[in-house]
């Protein structure tokens, strides 16, 4: 078996159909496709299984009780058996006949973890490109990767084929019951892959619906997750990436943690990450990788790390005038 997919489903009952089809065609002989429904209470779970029926020598599927994406992106990997395992999430689509690109190229480079871009396509139908990469490694383009440039790109299974092997390596693998999952398991891959192979192309599309995961109430309560995630990181990487790890803190913690924070009116977390990062890593100015972040960005996390929210306010109110 070349390739296992797994989707994960919850009240996607609008737009499974196009998700799956968009697996079902494609260019690759020898591939599963595993759905983890985790507990629906819409009519996504008749659906799939109108769909196993249909395709019963592709498709498995399998009904949980609702436990979050956590458990069911577990579920299916306990029962993957491609050599490689990609993720979609069930309001997304792939470009038609990719498959059999990426496979190719990750058989030809012998790759451990093989990474591609997405693009975020909205409502009216308009499109933006994300690169795998944040803008300290913006000119990077198709080959070979170094593991120290994985470990710092965007974390998140979607624009990811990584070798089945390399997910048995791990000792934990996403966290249950919490957000951030993602950022506490993909960077952790760079200990135990060889090999990295990076697709400047937006096979992955990703709908930008209003139902973010990040707009849901509970999500929002969460966001404190932070917080073990990236000390799981440090334990984890602080050995063999040192300032890759000190970066991700900088990134996920202190920039975009802190914004989220203050957003939700919860400046005792934003303290709180300025904290951290001043217990953790005080040097973080000096870092290669956030030196080549932009400008705002370098100015906006000093403000954040000296805890001059009142100035934030005001740059942020000096934008919105240039804007108009």
């Amino acid at each position: 078996m070349k390739l296992s997919v797994i989707v994960t489903v919850y009240n996607r009952e609008k737009y499974l159909a196009r998700c799956l089809d968009s697996i079902l065609y494609q260019d690759l002989d020898e591939y599963e496709i595993i759905v983890i429904d985790d507990g629906s209470s819409d009519g996504s779970w008749p659906m799939i299984e109108n769909y196993r029926e249909r395709y019963p020598e592709k498709i498995q599927a399998f009904h949980q009780a609702n436990a979050g994406v956590s458990r069911a992106r577990n579920a299916g990997l306990s029962r993957a058996q491609g050599e490689y395992i990609a993720f979609v999430d069930s309001d997304d689509w792939l470009k038609e006949n990719c498959f059999g690109t990426i496979y190719r190229e990750a058989k030809s480079h012998a790759c451990d973890i093989l990474l591609f871009d997405e693009e975020n396509v909205y409502a009216d139908g308009t499109k933006k490109r994300i690169r795998a990469f944040y803008p300290c490694e913006e000119g990077t383009t198709t080959g070979e990767i170094a593991i120290s440039q994985y470990v710092i790109a965007r974390p998140g299974p979607v624009n990811k084929w990584i070798r089945r092997e390399a997910y048995c390596r791990l000792e934990k693998l996403f966290s249950e019951g919490r957000i951030y999952e993602d950022l506490a398991l993909y960077p952790r891959l760079g200990n135990v892959a060889s090999e990295v192979y990076y697709i400047a192309h937006p096979y992955y599309q990703c709908y930008q619906s209003e139902n973010s995961i990040m707009r849901i109430p509970k999500f929002q309560e969460k966001t404190l997750d932070i917080f073990p995630a990236v000390y799981e990181l440090k334990e984890a990487l602080e050995k063999n990436f040192p300032k890759e790890i000190e970066y991700i803190w900088w990134r996920h913690l202190l920039l975009l943690g802190s914004k989220r924070f203050l957003n939700l009116d919860r400046k005792d977390l934003s303290d709180r990450a300025a904290d951290e990062m001043r217990k953790n890593y005080p040097d973080w100015k000096q870092n290669p990788y956030v030196q080549k972040e932009s400008q705002s960005d370098l100015l906006l996390t000093e403000l954040l790390y000296r805890k001059k929210y009142g100035r934030i306010r005001l740059l942020a109110g000096l934008r919105k005038l240039v804007k108009k």
